[in-house]
């Protein structure tokens, strides 16, 4: 009974290292791995800038008959336009670092590859603003 009891617990532990050892993957088996290259995941980030111009104009027009007592001269009325220029830069830097040799050696480190892409997008608007208060100009100027 002892004998059957030993074997019987020799073949439980055995089978449980085998079914441990192929559980396992091979060292060459692992996706990062290719031709004896081990490349790990991509570092990736991303950076974002904004960058407005604004430009401002004042337009000026005469308008009416002129001022009260000299029929020659107008009164003039002022708008302000603005102009915004909006340009948004999108850039993302990917470093990619390996190996060679398998997943876990200490194989020699190879340079890291850098991938950067630049995305620029702009736009373009223009605020007009209401005419304002006429006002008059005095003789002397013109």
């Amino acid at each position: 009974m002892k004998k059957i009891i030993i074997v019987t617990l020799m073949i439980l532990m055995a089978t449980a290292v085998f079914a441990q050892g192929k559980s396992a993957s091979a060292p060459g088996q692992d996706p990062r791995f290719y031709r004896g290259i081990t490349t790990y995941e991509p570092v990736v980030t991303v950076e974002t800038s904004v960058t407005q111009n604004v430009t401002e104009t004042v337009e000026t027009r005469v308008i009416g008959s002129g001022q009260f007592n000299n029929k020659k001269d107008g009164n003039l009325q002022d708008r302000t336009i603005t102009e915004i220029e909006t340009v948004t830069t999108v850039t993302t830097t990917s470093v990619t670092e390996s190996h060679r040799g398998a997943p876990v050696s200490n194989g020699k480190q190879l340079e890291p590859v850098v991938v950067v892409t630049q995305e620029v997008e702009s736009s373009f608007e223009t605020v007009v603003g209401d005419w304002g208060p006429a006002y008059d100009v005095p003789s002397e100027v013109k």
